[in-house]
């Protein structure tokens, strides 16, 4: 097993004798798995399988052979269309290879600039991966898929107990001192120092569990305050209830699972008319309160009816109450993930960089009238676009942090 001392020479030779092979190399690598980005970023909010069917045209259904799907240079070799239909094939795909192929070549050079434990490229290029694919999902679909994260911890895992310096510093790395967290838990358990897998691997769940219990209290808390909104008009709205799920007038279909997230989730509608069809007989609506669960919902005659029954119901209202969340589960899931593998601190200021920016964008957007009050806004991005930050410039933000607090300490200290 290689020594410490030795440990980051043979990073600097790697670094220094192989600078253009590797920046040619995460070219070309980070090119490839843009092209699989491509497919998870089309499948997985779809629930179709990644590796079935192969790559083929989505117009005339033809099977793309492997020396056509050549990440960037089969697309300008085909021009942008199908060989055998040629039907244009979106510039989407080439773009998505191409900012993934220099991210790749970014996160190589940056981490030769302060020479990153060579095991670390595996950790980043994933996140990097996970980050593209969950941008462009989110803001797409407002979901975050579990597999994604799933594939996150299982990673973490992996290099904890194959690769720990992908997760952790060396003792003797000169950057070893600015990893706080690190530093406080060889302090607190001085025997992990002995054993880089229990260190790592250690580190990696302290990460995942500032990650999650942080953002889990966020949502409970924000469910807790925030769990309903009311929406009152002057004039009457119809509203339209289906099996598939509820429709205000001038909106598009909420579906049922994303009204009701949880089982406690009720929607409420103050009805002042209207009309049903339920398992195909029909009636009218009287003066209520109908409450919708995802159970179901009872009409005047105390009958009860399940969501599946429902073929229509229309209903007049001035007053409903839409249960909401303050942030989805998906996004406690994804800061797990980047704890797991960036440490306690990368979740913690991953979360605390994100929440700025949204507030300081959807702040924005909504005084320009971009962005209606109420409407759901994507955090993954956000998360995303932090987690970048964190990952890449981490050394200078601990400085910039340390900086701060000793300006701040000496403050207090003349103060008192």
């Amino acid at each position: 097993m290689l020594e410490y001392y030795s440990y980051e020479k043979l990073t600097f030779l790697i670094y220094e004798h192989f600078s253009t092979f590797g920046v040619i190399f995460s070219f070309a690598f980070g090119a490839c798995i843009g092209s699989f980005l491509n497919v998870c970023i089309w499948r997985l909010p779809r629930g179709e399988n990644l590796s079935y069917p192969s790559s083929h045209c989505p117009n005339c259904n033809y099977s793309i052979p492997s020396y056509e799907n050549i990440p960037i240079l089969a697309w300008l070799w085909l021009r942008g269309k199908c060989k055998n239909c040629r039907i244009g094939i979106s510039p989407r795909y080439v773009i998505i290879e191409t900012i993934t192929a220099l991210i790749f070549v970014f996160i190589t050079w940056q981490a030769q600039n302060i020479r990153l434990p060579i095991e670390q490229l595996l950790a980043l290029y994933f996140l990097a991966s996970a980050f593209i694919c969950i941008i462009l999902i989110d803001i797409e679909h407002l979901i975050i898929p579990a597999k994604i994260t799933l594939s996150g911890y299982v990673t973490a895992g992996a290099l904890c107990l194959l690769l720990p310096h992908a997760i952790i510093l060396p003792s003797d790395h000169s950057l070893f001192n600015l990893k706080g967290d690190l530093n406080c838990l060889t302090q607190r358990f001085s025997d992990l120092a002995d054993s880089p897998r229990l260190l790592a691997f250690s580190y990696s769940i302290f990460g995942f569990i500032a990650g999650y219990a942080i953002l889990w209290s966020v949502v409970e808390l924000g469910k807790a305050l925030f769990g309903k909104q009311k929406f009152q008009f002057k004039d009457e709205i119809k509203i339209t209830l289906t099996k598939e799920g509820a429709q205000s007038e001038g909106d598009e279909l909420l579906p049922w699972e994303d009204i009701f997230d949880r089982e406690t989730d009720t929607l409420e509608i103050k009805v002042n008319s209207g009309n049903w069809n339920i398992k195909n007989e029909n009636g009218e609506l009287l003066k209520q309160n109908l409450q919708v669960n995802h159970k179901g919902f009872e009409l005047a005659d105390d009958k009860t009816y399940s969501l599946e029954d429902i073929n229509s119901i229309e209903i007049m209202t001035n007053e409903f109450i839409l249960p909401r969340e303050a942030m989805g589960r998906g996004d406690t899931k994804m800061l797990a993930m980047i704890g797991a593998l960036l440490g306690p601190s990368g979740a913690l200021f991953t979360l605390m960089i994100a929440t700025f920016l949204g507030c300081l964008i959807a702040g924005t957007a909504m005084l320009f009238g971009l962005l209606k009050k109420g409407k759901q806004i994507p955090f993954g991005p956000y998360l995303a676009i932090a987690g970048f930050a964190w990952m890449l410039y981490w050394p200078q933000l601990t400085r910039v942090y340390y900086k701060i607090l000793d300006y701040l300490v000496n403050i207090m200290a003349t103060l008192l």
